[in-house]
């Protein structure tokens, strides 16, 4: 990643699937975070995704939106400069309403 980002002209953003219970802790992405600023600057955004149970892994629920916003706010404390949320979902009564996408303070709504 170092050279990558150092060495090479490529648009570059750290992704993860955040999973409830598996890799979603504050003190981990926190940790994460500092790494990535002292070694790769914050100018790398991460791309924080929600997990969704699909196919595989029916045992873990969707990741809130909740918990993806809590998240982003402990990365852009760390120094970045942006966080991408991605496919954070609004349900009502049951029926999803909404597919939100987060960079920084940019909305992006699309309806259902």
């Amino acid at each position: 990643m170092k050279f990558l980002k150092h060495e090479t002209n490529v648009w570059f953003e750290i992704t993860a699937l955040l999973i409830p219970d598996e890799n979603d802790s504050e003190s981990e992405i926190h940790a994460i975070s500092e790494w990535v600023i002292e070694n790769l600057g914050p100018d790398a955004p991460p791309h924080f995704t929600a997990f969704h149970p699909d196919w595989k892994m029916l045992n873990h629920k969707h990741a809130p939106t909740e918990t993806l916003t809590r998240l982003r706010n402990i990365v852009l404390k760390t120094g970045y400069t942006m966080c991408i949320l991605g496919m954070c979902m609004i349900w009502k009564a049951g029926l999803l309403i909404a597919v939100i996408v987060e960079a920084a303070s940019l909305y992006v709504t699309g309806m259902f």
